[in-house]
């Protein structure tokens, strides 16, 4: 499956759409959907250039994903030019795959308790190195 997308945003032949049925609970939708997400929404998403947040924004909007891209923080309005909302509960329809930059302290933020990442299938986790 081909995704556009000017950095090539793709699943090939070894990826998710050759896995026909779960492998021991892992595979099916739930690895399309980390894969080959439809939607994306950036949890501590940042209006400070040079942050994690606010990278992860930008690369994800200059690689040409073809789908929504939701930033998630409830001190912003707005970062880089997209409709921030302060919770993932917040979003009209559930993103495909949550992005988590919270930082080195994700417990003190709303986001990195389990409902609030409950309305996404696919949550993978980073935090910036060196820790701050």
């Amino acid at each position: 499956m081909r995704l556009p997308g000017s950095a090539g945003w793709h699943v090939d032949e070894r990826g998710a759409n050759r896995m026909p049925e779960p492998v021991d609970g892992v595979g099916g939708p739930g690895l399309q959907k980390l894969l080959a997400p439809r939607s994306i929404a950036i949890v501590g998403a940042s209006t400070r250039p040079g942050t994690f947040g606010n990278g992860l924004v930008r690369r994800v909007l200059e690689g040409g994903f073809p789908g929504p891209v939701h930033p998630v923080n409830p001190r912003y309005e707005q970062v880089e030019g997209l409709r921030c909302v302060p919770t993932l509960a917040e979003l009209q329809e559930p993103a495909d795959l949550a992005l988590l930059a919270v930082g080195a302290r994700p417990a003190s933020t709303p986001a990195s308790k389990p409902s609030s990442t409950a309305s996404a299938p696919a949550v993978p986790t980073s935090t910036p190195w060196p820790p701050t």
